[in-house]
């Protein structure tokens, strides 16, 4: 039997499974995408795999979009992981999660206060688009993976699905594609809507996307950090962050409230039907 935990940060869901030999990671694309279907699997937005080895004392995680492909960074899951190592490991401390953009380093307060400090943001520009419901600026950014910004009125009003997956697979973002985030600012709130990559479709949250979102309003609104998003879940999180003399971010943190949703074991023969068959 795979014991799984089904977690979740501000209606962005994951399965979480624990590696410590590697022993799924070969076959991590095809468990993400069989454990990650609502209908015939779990469900979910997408898979972590977390690695603790024990002889020095440290912890990674891997993460896999729900449609199996491999995901450099995820916020929110990485939010969830530091939760889920501070949960199951007691771990009271301030610890480094490693990633396969950069270590992470993460202190929990208390579940619904999860803050980790991010890698630094790169390849920030403004891209070219014609939109009917929008004008420039188009702001683009990495804050792990890319991010498309766009600014709207009314959010609601928005086509997410059709406009998010037009945008993510514009031939300018080749070949890699990227998330696009719709934002409408208030005077009392900021509001995202994000299409993500590797799920296709629109998610309840997005940890990166709100980063870039908050990055964009400070470039193009004078709004200081930290700075508050709504996710469409309807859960908020706290984007802080510092610009250099050169106007590039760094020290970027994300914080904000996860949950443990459930736990199982997941069916032997369920796997083996799958072709998954480990012997752990």
């Amino acid at each position: 039997m795979i014991h799984y935990t089904l977690m979740h940060g501000c209606g962005n869901d994951f399965i979480f499974l624990e590696d410590p030999s590697n022993l799924l990671f070969p076959s991590r694309h095809v468990l993400a995408l069989h454990l990650c279907d609502r209908h015939k699997g779990i469900g979910a937005d997408g898979l972590v795999l977390i690695n603790h080895n024990k002889e020095l004392g440290t912890f990674s995680m891997v993460y896999i979009n729900s449609d199996g492909s491999d995901g450099a960074m995820c916020g929110n899951a990485a939010r969830c992981a530091a939760y889920y190592i501070t949960y199951f490991y007691n771990i009271r401390q301030r610890f480094i999660i490693n990633t396969p953009v950069g270590a992470i380093s993460s202190l929990v307060s208390s579940k619904d206060d999860v803050k980790i400090d991010m890698t630094n943001p790169k390849d920030e520009k403004e891209v070219s688009l014609s939109l009917p419901f929008s004008q420039p600026p188009f702001y683009f950014i990495n804050t792990g993976v890319p991010h498309l910004v766009i600014m709207v009125s009314n959010i609601l009003n928005i086509d997410v699905h059709t406009w998010g997956k037009k945008l993510r697979n514009d031939e300018i973002f080749n070949p890699d594609g990227t998330n696009v985030n719709f934002v409408e600012t208030r005077p009392e709130i900021n509001f995202i809507r994000t299409y993500e990559r590797g799920v296709e479709k629109e998610t309840l949250a997005c940890g990166t996307g709100s980063i870039a979102a908050a990055l964009a309003l400070y470039r193009y609104t004078n709004l200081q950090p930290p700075i508050i998003i709504k996710t469409y879940g309807g859960d908020h999180l706290k984007i802080d962050f510092k610009e250099d003399a050169n106007k590039n971010f760094y020290g970027v943190t994300l914080s904000g409230p996860v949950e443990i949703i459930a736990s199982g074991e997941v069916n032997e023969s369920w796997l083996s039907d799958r072709g998954l068959n480990f012997h752990l």
